[in-house]
């Protein structure tokens, strides 16, 4: 008993080690927790799974997205086969193991969670429960990246909606939620209504988390982007520097949230004058992000349309179309023709393809 308790122990140590941004030191701890537990406690104890979730977070926060994919699966599955498929902390496990795939771009296999969630959650509980507003919330980012751009606005609206009603304004959840929504709003072109949204996401995190906690910096993201859509692009320069050195520090240089900031950063410094270091700045974001997400994935096709285009104003053609056809075949073949990302690129490559 003493044994079990010091490990149980360990584990929220672990935990609380994630949430103050030391993930090596979090990694470490739960990998041994998690280990000690296969081996010394009975099958059906909550400790170990509960460790292994924990380094799974670990290895998501430092951006090592396979590793912490197939992490939460196999505490997924675990928990499932132990404790049943109704089990809360298992669902809290799948609900991260969806975000995974999200995240990945493995749209097929999250949809089928997600709907999953929204089911057993809608069993039972109203429609402003906060554990189906987050499968819904979930639901909604999926349908997103797959293009189906009105369906996830609406759904996302009325989840920031529900949670409003469900844990109030200024919650964590609500707010993350909140800055999702802006910034599907930012993408669709609407920056000045997701400006005021933006502000009061930032304020709420700020009071919960803090200023340099990785979700503030998130939305702070969407601000520069919004900035930049709006013409302020002085603002949203020092937004984008302030939002990659906060990240930088909380999660790392090589991470593929700050290495897409610093993407976006250069497409707003290419349009400034500075065609050549945005130039390089893409290639760089580009090679990494590829090697975290892989080649496919609809944040690489994306930025390197950014880079084709940036290729195209510095006068080299050749390249630049080279660059933009092969991010085309891919997205195309990857996301589909009628893709918003596919479209992009196809205009893109179609601008360039103008050229002399």
């Amino acid at each position: 008993a003493d044994h079990a308790a010091t490990l149980a122990a360990s584990a929220t140590h672990a935990a609380v080690l994630n949430d103050l941004g030391r993930f090596a030191e979090a990694e470490a701890e739960s990998r041994a927790v998690a280990a000690a537990g296969r081996v010394s406690l009975d099958a059906d104890n909550r400790v170990t799974p509960g460790a292994m979730a924990t380094l799974a977070r670990a290895l998501y926060y430092q951006g090592r997205l396979p590793e912490a994919e197939a992490g939460f699966r196999d505490v997924a599955d675990a928990m499932t086969a132990a404790f049943g498929p109704a089990d809360a902390g298992m669902l809290a496990v799948r609900s991260w193991h969806c975000q995974m795939l999200v995240e990945l771009d493995r749209l097929a296999e999250a949809q089928d969670i997600a709907i999953q969630l929204m089911e057993t959650h809608s069993d039972g509980n109203p429609p402003g429960d906060r554990t189906l507003l987050g499968a819904r919330r979930r639901y909604a980012k999926i349908q997103w990246r797959r293009g189906r751009t009105t369906e996830a606005e609406a759904e996302c609206r009325a989840v920031v909606t529900g949670l409003t009603a469900a844990v109030g304004p200024g919650h964590l959840e609500t707010e993350l939620a909140r800055a999702s929504h802006a910034g599907m709003l930012v993408e669709l072109g609407r920056s000045a209504e997701a400006e005021a949204d933006l502000a009061v996401a930032v304020a709420g995190l700020v009071g919960t988390v803090g200023p340099g906690h990785w979700f503030t910096l998130g939305v702070r993201f969407w601000q520069a982007r919004a900035y930049a859509e709006l013409g302020r692009a002085t603002q949203a320069e020092a937004e984008y520097d302030a939002v990659v050195a906060g990240q930088a520090a909380a999660l790392g240089e090589g991470h593929y949230k700050t290495l897409a900031s610093r993407a976006w950063r250069a497409v707003l410094r290419s349009g400034r004058g500075r065609g050549a270091e945005a130039r390089d700045e893409l290639s760089l974001a580009v090679r990494e992000l590829t090697d975290i997400l892989g080649a496919e994935h609809s944040s690489v096709l994306r930025h390197r349309g950014h880079l084709a285009a940036v290729l195209n104003e510095l006068g080299q053609h050749a390249e630049a179309a080279a660059e933009g056809q092969a991010a085309l075949r891919s997205s195309t073949s990857a996301l589909g023709a009628d893709h918003p990302t596919t479209r992009e690129l196809a205009a893109t490559l179609a601008s360039i393809d103008s050229q002399p």
